[in-house]
């Protein structure tokens, strides 16, 4: 078997262990990247001040609502196909 068509049963697998169709399942997995980018951003980045630290939890702010948007994405366009399956 060749590297791609691993990858490719990898993603099947994935994809019908959380049941989400394939728009659904990219935009899932952008929020998980939003949401690891927001935790990791602590271990990055060291605050020397108060500045330091606003700036970090906006920063932060901005990953985790990047995060819910596309989560709600995937949510949204999960339902849409599930309607347009049983149509």
């Amino acid at each position: 078997m060749t590297t791609a068509g691993s990858a490719t049963s990898s993603s099947n697998n994935i994809k019908e262990a959380l049941g989400l169709p394939t728009p659904s399942l990219i935009a899932f997995l952008l929020g998980i990247g939003c949401f690891l980018a927001a935790i990791s951003l602590g271990m990055i980045y060291t605050v020397k001040n108060f500045a330091d630290f606003q700036a970090l939890q906006l920063w932060r702010l901005q990953w985790l609502l990047g995060q819910w948007r596309r989560l709600s994405r995937a949510c949204s366009l999960k339902e849409r196909a599930s309607k347009a399956t049983r149509e």
